[in-house]
């Protein structure tokens, strides 16, 4: 069976943070470039992920201190390129299922639920059947690369706001843009 992880890194002062810098950038960020991922809706932050890494903004201090402590507990090694970015579901908005990994790829994964209806959960496809796993605010589900994966569209009006994170352990990947380097 898939190993899923979890633990909550954040409290509600830091979440509230978080969401709040995530709303506020969101259309700065769209402004980079095209969304290039086909997989949620047209316009979206998800489809971002390759232009703004959130862990070299203005909150990557507070996301760094806890999910490297996240990381160094579950024998995640360093040096590491990490790719950190956030999603926005406002109503009628999700992602269809997917994986991380391209081209039997293999890397860990990290999903931490921010704020919004955390009864929505991130369905995980497990020995080929779904598994919700409902979201509490703050916690992070670690899993592999290769766990596919989704997020049923939300009924409410109030956004879902969530972060998701690639780890390429021992790799320093040549995109300064996309990728943090933990050393």
């Amino acid at each position: 069976m898939a190993k899923i992880k979890s633990k909550i890194l954040f409290n509600k002062k830091e979440l509230k943070k978080i969401s709040e810098f995530i709303i506020k950038n969101e259309d700065d960020i769209k402004k980079l470039g095209p969304s290039i991922y086909n997989e949620t809706s047209e316009d979206s932050l998800t489809g971002r992920y390759h232009l703004f890494n959130f862990l070299k903004s203005e909150i990557g201090g507070l996301l760094k201190n806890n999910i490297f402590k996240f990381l160094i507990e579950n024998e995640i090694s360093n040096p590491a390129s990490i790719q950190c970015w956030a999603n926005t579901f406002r109503k009628g908005e999700g992602i269809k299922k997917h994986k991380h990994g391209e081209n039997n790829e293999y890397f860990k994964c990290i999903n931490i639920f921010i704020e919004g209806n955390s009864a929505i959960g991130t369905t995980f496809i497990i020995e080929g059947k779904p598994v919700n796993i409902a979201n509490k605010p703050g916690e992070a589900l670690l899993f592999n690369s290769d766990l596919e994966h989704y997020v049923d569209p939300n009924p409410n009006n109030d956004v879902r706001i969530s972060m998701a994170l690639d780890i390429h352990e021992n790799k320093i990947l040549d995109n300064p843009i996309r990728f943090y380097h933990w050393v």
